[in-house]
């Protein structure tokens, strides 16, 4: 298992605000679009965040409207996500990113 050193914590509002331009990735809505971070993926990837309620890093982020970010609260990760790769999904969002920026 991999363990983030004690308080660690990536934070970037550039990149939330990055996140922020896109619509829904679950639903496609535009409106009300949140940075929602993904925090199911720390298990799934044998990392342990430092505490149940640690908020993942904001490189774990992907956009959700209002409502399905509401909708994933209420009925939990494994069920609002079913079968989707969030992990593809949010590789996906940062390499466009990294590339945009110009990092190589």
């Amino acid at each position: 298992m991999v363990m983030y050193p004690k308080g660690y914590s990536f934070r970037s509002e550039d990149y939330l605000s990055y996140i922020r331009t896109f619509p829904c990735c679950k639903c496609g809505s535009v409106k009300k679009v949140e940075a929602h971070h993904v925090s199911a993926v720390f298990a799934q990837m044998g990392i342990d965040p430092g505490g149940m309620a640690s908020k993942a890093p904001d490189t774990h982020a992907v956009p959700l409207c209002k409502i399905c970010h509401d909708t994933h609260d209420h009925i939990g990760a494994d069920t609002f996500w079913g079968t989707d790769n969030i992990e593809v999904i949010i590789i996906g969002f940062l390499t466009r990113f990294l590339v945009e920026i110009g990092v190589k």
